[in-house]
């Protein structure tokens, strides 16, 4: 083998030697974002966000319509938490301070007067009573709820009526002739001299 030869072999295998180097830190990269957000996941300090669903509208006379909602919890915030503290306040009421099941994503039946701010918080507790920071919304109960459709409609035939003909057009008046010219006096015949 001649010497060049081997030397550009052993360049190319370099160069395979560098793409692998390049190749294999590339996915460890990948590989380190994934598991950053799998770690991000597993041991969040908080819960995700909170929302809330209107879902209807109640009316009571002489009050203001009550909206019901459903609360939107986010899933657990780690693998160890065993309960939830959720936490409403309607307006200017006390707290509601619920304690759920670690596993609890929805809480259901409640509602509050029509405009009413709404402030909720959700705090996760693991099986140590570790709590975590609080992840918290606010929103205010809209009537976002659109009456129902009405009835059907119906068409009831209550009579007939007809046309009346039309009457018949009077004929034209005759044109009243021309009158005749008068005729012209006859000139006087000169007075003799």
């Amino acid at each position: 083998m001649w010497p060049w030869t081997a030397r550009a072999e052993l360049l190319v295998g370099q160069k395979k030697i560098l793409r692998n180097q390049a190749t294999l830190s590339k996915n460890q990269n990948v590989l380190a974002k994934k598991l950053k957000v799998i770690e991000d996941l597993l041991l969040k300090w908080k819960p995700g966000p909170v929302t809330f669903t209107i879902i209807g509208e109640r009316s009571l006379p002489g009050m203001a319509d009550q909206i019901q909602f459903q609360v939107n919890l986010p899933a657990k915030s780690a693998p160890d938490v065993v309960s939830r503290e959720f936490t409403i306040v309607m307006g200017e009421g006390e707290p509601d301070v619920r304690t759920l099941n670690g596993e609890a994503l929805i809480v259901e039946g409640l509602e509050g007067d029509q405009d009413t701010t709404v402030e909720l918080s959700l705090v996760d507790i693991d099986d140590g009573g570790n709590r975590s920071e609080a992840s918290t919304a606010t929103g205010v109960l809209t009537d976002t709820v659109a009456p129902p459709t009405p009835g059907t409609l119906a068409i009831q035939i209550i009579g007939e009526t007809h046309p009346e003909p039309e009457p018949e057009p009077e004929p034209d008046p005759e044109p009243e002739p021309d009158p005749e010219p008068e005729p012209e006096p006859e000139p006087e015949p000169d007075p003799e001299p």
